[in-house]
């Protein structure tokens, strides 16, 4: 068969045979093979982040001051309370929030009565002053618009 023996090396038909770097350069490879697997499944692990309340309340509080016909109607007090509270849950991604709106007169403390309601965890809220506008025909008072929101 012809083998040779030099310095260590088997030698069989020309080829050296170096089974050792064989072996080192497998599992480098099946290392790295390993470290990408991981970084691909935690790179698709992505942090669901629940939305802000806190930060889109006032937007929707402008938004109902902005609105003419409805700011109207709170001035001269022809709205109801659910009313204000359906136009904010379809603002707000309501889905598993509650939602409660108190007006009242400008000097007044918007306080939730928690005897009604029993929020869990932190309570959000924001409040908005509507005054009269230009189109008022009848005197229009200014109230207040608190709403507070908290998580079932």
């Amino acid at each position: 068969m012809g083998l040779v023996r030099k310095k260590g090396l088997v030698r069989k038909k020309g080829l050296v045979r170096k089974k050792g770097l064989v072996r080192i350069v497998e599992a480098v490879v099946a290392v790295l093979i390993v470290i990408g697997a991981l970084f691909v499944i935690s790179a698709q692990r992505t942090r669901v982040e629940e939305p802000d309340i806190g930060r889109d309340l006032p937007a929707v509080l402008s938004e109902l001051a902005e609105n003419q016909s409805l700011r109207e109607r709170v001035l001269v007090g022809d709205v109801g309370v659910e009313e204000l509270e359906n136009f904010v849950k379809e603002r707000v991604d309501s889905g598993g929030l509650e939602v409660k709106v108190e007006l009242c007169g400008l000097e007044e403390q918007c306080v939730l009565d928690i005897s009604s309601v029993e929020p869990s965890g932190e309570v959000y809220s924001s409040e908005r002053v509507i005054s009269s506008s230009l189109n008022c025909v009848v005197p229009c008072a200014p109230k207040k618009i608190k709403v507070f929101i908290w998580r079932k």
